[in-house]
């Protein structure tokens, strides 16, 4: 090389190489704000699909056969009146509370005889202590009340 050009490389490699190190400096200490913001948009982005999930599968509640229904939620207005049916609260009570035991208990009985009631009587109790379950009930006087379709659509609600 001519000593022009050595002249040159010389007047330009200290610029360089303080530029170099000066983006090395800014790099280390840039990274890590960038690498915290990245996540921090991931853990945005994350919990906005998850209210997404929950908002997809409340309206896929809301659709089901069942839910606008008159009779599928609990009326807390027609619950057993003050010492009757205890004998039969307590043992669904005690049924509601013990973990090992079966995932239905199964109310029946000839009509008229408080089946109806004693569910919304434990449908109250169980919401006020906020515990989720499910009722369901056929009417056989009221259409799309009496199959399959309003049965699982007022459980899934």
């Amino acid at each position: 090389m001519s000593t022009s050009t050595n002249s040159v490389v010389d007047q330009y490699s200290a610029p360089f190489k303080e530029l170099g190190e000066q983006f090395k400096s800014r790099s280390e200490s840039v990274a890590p704000k960038v690498f915290k913001d990245i996540l921090q948009g991931i853990d945005e982005l994350s919990t906005l699909l998850q209210d997404i999930n929950d908002l997809e599968q409340t309206i896929l509640l809301d659709n089901l056969p069942g839910t606008d229904l008159a009779g599928v939620r609990c009326d807390v207005n027609r619950v057993c009146l003050p010492s009757t049916q205890q004998g039969l609260l307590s043992e669904i009570t005690t049924w509601v509370a013990d973990l090992t035991e079966k995932q239905a208990f199964w109310l029946h009985g000839v009509a008229r005889t408080g089946k109806s009631t004693v569910a919304n009587t434990v449908a109250a109790r169980l919401a006020t202590v906020r515990r989720l379950g499910a009722i369901f009930r056929f009417n056989h006087n009221v259409d799309g009340r009496d199959g399959p379709a309003f049965h699982f659509g007022s459980i899934a609600y």
